[in-house]
């Protein structure tokens, strides 16, 4: 059981960040292409959707009991914060 429990936190941290920063933010090739000169806004709504992300995992992983989840968070947020911070620079 503690697996299954996991590996659903695992997949719903993964998932809802891949969710929350496609929400949030144009692809990589767009914000590099197009929004160089508007970074303080990129910048905004990638602070947003790192904390909804992180806030997220930390909540599953409480209800869990399971810390994977709030792992996952961090490692997608870093992850993809490294990717738009280079297409931005």
């Amino acid at each position: 059981m503690a697996r299954i429990i996991t590996a659903l936190n695992v997949a719903l941290n993964a998932l809802f960040s891949d969710y929350v920063f496609s929400t949030f933010l144009s692809s990589p090739l767009t914000v590099e292409s197009l929004y160089k000169e508007n970074k303080g806004t990129v910048m905004k709504y990638l602070y947003l959707a790192s904390s909804l992300s992180a806030l997220f995992g930390l909540v599953l992983s409480l209800l869990f009991r399971n810390w994977w989840g709030l792992v996952t968070a961090i490692v997608m947020i870093t992850v993809i914060d490294i990717i738009y911070l280079y297409a931005l620079s």
